[in-house]
């Protein structure tokens, strides 16, 4: 095997400039270069710190904060497109007047600058005293701040399995599964986050990222951005904390690893925080494009893509309120954008378990976002880690009576959580705590509020209202005496449920009902769990009948067509339901039981033809069947199945073997009828891992870089006339980017300095491959690439190096941690 990576030095020149949102707004920023005013000083803040910071090093950069805001109250009144625009439109118009003057001033002083409008803040990188002196002369400038170094509320790992459960206990536990039951799981609801990324093409997530065509095609416009710029063109996750609270939200790989609360939602995200660490800049940046997402090039910005809520697991450990976010907040509110916070852990902080009062940090420390705590995996208790209230920024917009300082407002499942990780597309790992782990149970849940409350979208005080009073109360014992009681400054109102708050935002929508009862049209028994769907022109809204078949549905007065289904009946149809504004229509249902068929087979194994005992999940299209967790089982010795199942469904079979080393295999059965067919499934085994039983590898060369020779006997370092090459002891700091724990091999040119060319060579030893039946190249990898004239590539010889072919070339961003892999049989 033979690797050639080509690396050149790239100086990037990069102009920050600022974005029009709409055509409308891109009016000629031109205004002659401005001066300081002659007038007497303004009254301008300067914060201590950055006073400090000064002193110390006068290039010292700063945030400087416009006083101009415009009135964005009309917003609240208006639909959703409508309401998107006017917000960032009005933002840009006032940013574009306000800071002209200020702009001039600094380009002629030659200062890089960032500018936003999302908040009427400037960032400056750097400048000089005289300069922050000239600043002071503008009337229009409110106060000159310092930088915020903000930070992932980092989850605390214990070891746990991370065996899929088919549906996780914490979804569980707060009743979302039941919520599906009613047919809401966050259908036309996006849901966003600022985090460290997300690995879009995860199992569990790529079918729910907006940006998926479907056919293995993505547009990445408008549904992710990296202010950092180390992945610029598609989503990228080098910690995988953000894949993890993605997968929380939305995650569900269609079988065995239902993660998520909302597996019906959409995803979209920005990389607000790069490794563990989030810079105000890039917080500020990602703030603008939620608000008004634009393409890859950062043009083109189009509010109406912007999400409807938005997951923020960071912040920081300050014991009181800093507003340097707050106009963030208060746009996102404007625009209709729902903004959920982590409350922070007492670890992160240095705080005892637990922490006590006061340890809440901003932004969660906000009035006007959802403050999230923690609760156990799936025991309703208090979990220690999560921090406490009061805020001393009291609730404006959404206040209980006698508790405006409340934090946190609610509590989730935060210990001990499954979800999505960014190591590979089908990783998983438990035993996260913390409450950035609880934060995404909000976010998904405000999706499945949304999607069974269309009237409710855009409204935070409403839904946020509904999510406290519906939450399942925690007594505790905060110290501000009498006892334990509700809420308080440790578990706020208690622990979401889902199951409550749903049903309470759907009853929330309508004027009039439509009420009745479901029964067998046979016996006349009452069926319950039958879903009814009630649809109009313009409405949509659906539940389960109970017990004793009684449904009722909140719906605005218009004529709807019912659909009433369950599994093991016929679906029925009832059209021209009229409901009237305050009256009740009653409208029974009667469903004819359907016919079952039996559908059978066998699992083996492709290559070999063994029987494997292996877990088939079973899901349908319109309804899913009841079995338990909708699965079976095959016989161990022979590989068989069979099972019983409803006429006219259409089934989806997942395959997945008990034992590691077989990938996993899905098939369609259906519409079923009498000629159910013998349903076989043969599992490839994973020839590269080659774990599977009964298997083992022969006759391969295995190389991992870890001792402390380099090359490795055998293998040769080639410079083919750069200065710079291949080598194993990490020169550039970087650490092992490739899903590793120890040392690795590395062809980096940042290393070797200004001036760096690099042409080199990899080469292992040749190897026998004669009487293999299957030869396959695999190994770890991260790849960053500065420009298209870079290019890595990785060739095999089939004659001891006299010929090579190509197998994989790369010349854009390849990161890890990755694994590649192919069969080169026919190549040798």
């Amino acid at each position: 095997m033979r690797s050639r990576w080509f690396n050149f030095l790239v100086l990037l020149s990069l102009v920050l400039g600022f974005m029009p949102v709409t055509a409308v707004q891109a009016a000629s920023e031109t205004a002659p270069i401005a001066q300081p005013a002659t007038q007497e000083t303004p009254d301008i803040e300067v914060e201590s710190a950055l006073l400090d910071q000064l002193a110390a090093d006068e290039t010292t950069g700063y945030l400087i904060y416009f006083k101009e805001k415009p009135d964005l109250s009309p917003a609240y009144e208006m639909d959703w497109i409508e309401r998107g625009r006017f917000v960032a439109n009005a933002l840009n118009q006032t940013a574009l007047r306000s800071q002209a003057k200020v702009r001039a001033y600094l380009d002629a002083q030659g200062i890089e600058y960032k500018a936003f409008w999302i908040d009427n803040v400037i960032s400056v990188k750097s400048s000089n005293r005289a300069t922050v002196d000239g600043l002071l002369k503008f009337s229009e400038i409110e106060a000159i701040r310092a930088h915020r170094q903000l930070s992932l509320i980092e989850p605390q790992q214990t070891t746990s399995p991370s065996a899929p459960q088919a549906i996780e206990p914490n979804i569980m536990h707060v009743l979302a599964d039941q919520v599906w039951a009613q047919g809401y799981t966050g259908e036309g609801i996006v849901v966003a986050s600022v985090d460290t990324g997300v690995r879009y093409t995860h199992d569990a997530l790529v079918n729910h990222y907006r940006g998926n065509l479907g056919g293995g095609t993505f547009d990445h416009n408008y549904n992710w951005w990296d202010p950092y710029g180390d992945h610029p063109t598609e989503p990228g996750d080098d910690n995988g904390h953000g894949s993890h609270t993605m997968g929380t939200m939305v995650g569900d790989d269609g079988g065995a690893n239902q993660i998520g609360m909302a597996p019906g939602a959409e995803w979209m995200a920005c990389r607000g925080c790069n490794i563990s660490s989030c810079g105000d800049v890039e917080l500020l940046e990602c703030a603008e494009f939620f608000a008004a997402p634009w393409d890859l090039t950062k043009n083109n910005a189009n509010p109406d893509m912007r999400p409807n809520a938005v997951n923020n697991s960071w912040g920081d450990c300050s014991q009181s309120y800093d507003g340097w976010y707050q106009a963030v907040v208060d746009a996102w509110l404007a625009a209709g954008i729902y903004p959920v916070f982590s409350n922070g852990n007492a670890s992160n902080c240095g705080y005892p378990s637990p922490p006590g009062l006061n340890t809440v940090g901003n932004p969660a420390r906000y009035g006007n976002v959802t403050g999230v705590g923690s609760t156990g995996r799936d025991n309703g208790q208090y979990a220690p880690h999560s921090n406490w209230g009061p805020t001393d920024n009291p609730d404006t917009v959404n206040p209980h009576p006698g508790w405006a300082d409340l934090k946190p407002q609610v509590l989730a499942p935060g210990v001990n959580i499954r979800s999505s990780v960014n190591s590979g597309d089908s990783a998983y790992q438990g035993g996260w705590s913390g409450t950035s782990m609880s934060a995404p149970h909000v976010t998904g849940l405000i999706a499945l509020m949304w999607s069974a409350a269309p009237c409710l979208v855009g409204d935070y005080a409403t839904t946020e209202t509904i999510i406290e009073d519906t939450a399942t109360p925690i007594p505790y014992d905060d110290g501000t005496g009498g006892g334990a009681h509700v809420p308080n400054y440790a578990a706020g109102w208690g622990e979401i449920n889902a199951l409550a708050a749903v049903e309470a935002a759907a009853a929330s929508c309508g004027d009039s009902a439509i009420v009745g009862q479901v029964t067998n049209a046979t016996t006349s028994a009452p069926v319950d769990g039958a879903m009814v769907m009630a649809t109009s022109a313009t409405d949509q809204r659906r539940t389960t009948s109970d017990a004793n078949g009684l449904y009722t549905l909140s719906v605005f007065s218009d004529t709807y067509t019912l659909a009433a289904s369950r599994y093991g009946y016929q679906t029925t149809v009832i059209p021209n339901v009229v409901a009237t504004t305050d009256l009740t229509t009653t409208q029974d249902i009667a469903l004819t039981p359907a016919a079952f068929y039996e559908v059978s087979g066998q699992v083996t194994d492709a290559t070999t033809g063994w029987p494997l005992y292996a877990h088939i999940s079973i899901t349908g299209d319109p309804v899913d069947p009841i079995a338990p967790d909708n699965a079976v089982w095959t016989d161990p010795a022979t590989g068989q199945y069979s099972i019983m199942l409803a006429e006219g469904v259409t089934y989806t079979f997942g395959v997945e073997a008990w034992v590691a080393g077989y990938s996993a295999a899905t098939g369609e059965v259906g519409p079923l009828t009498a000629d159910a067919p013998n349903t076989d499934f043969a599992l490839q085994p994973d020839m590269t891992a080659c774990t599977a039983p009964g298997y083992y590898f022969v006759d391969g060369l295995m190389a991992n870089f870890e001792d402390d020779a380099f090359p490795p006997a055998g293998w040769t370092v080639v410079n083919n006339g750069g200065n710079c090459e291949w080598t194993g002891d990490d020169p550039g700091g970087r650490g092992n980017l490739t899903g590793g724990a120890g040392k690795f091999a590395v062809a980096d040119s940042d290393s070797c300095g200004s001036g760096t060319t690099m042409n080199t060579d990899l080469i292992s030893p040749p190897f026998d491959v004669s009487g293999l039946s299957q030869i396959n190249l695999s190994f770890a990898y991260d790849y960053n690439n500065l420009s298209t004239s870079e290019v890595a590539a990785v060739d095999v010889s089939p004659d001891g190096g006299n010929t090579w072919v190509n197998i994989v070339t790369w010349n854009t961003d390849q990161r890890g941690p990755a694994t590649f892999s192919q069969d080169v049989t026919a190549l040798l």
